[in-house]
């Protein structure tokens, strides 16, 4: 979903089809602020996994290195 201001007619454009807002009622107004609400939480989200993935592949190759210094069983 993209939301878009051309000429000073907000329009969203949903499927590749292009909507104006101009009379669009306020249930439209709030799933289309929800929406974006979720995209720009989903992006953040997406930001902290990859932090975790990267501190934890960091923790286990110093895990690694620290089993390394006791006797394998």
């Amino acid at each position: 979903m993209t939301k878009e201001v051309k000429d000073a007619e907000p329009t969203v454009t949903i499927d590749s089809k292009k909507y104006s807002l101009l009379n669009a009622s306020d249930e439209t107004k709030a799933l289309i602020s929800q929406i974006q609400f979720m995209e720009q939480k989903l992006r953040t989200l997406q930001r902290e996994v990859s932090i975790f993935q990267s501190s934890r592949s960091a923790a286990i190759k110093q895990l690694s290195v620290t089993l390394n210094e006791i006797n394998e069983v």
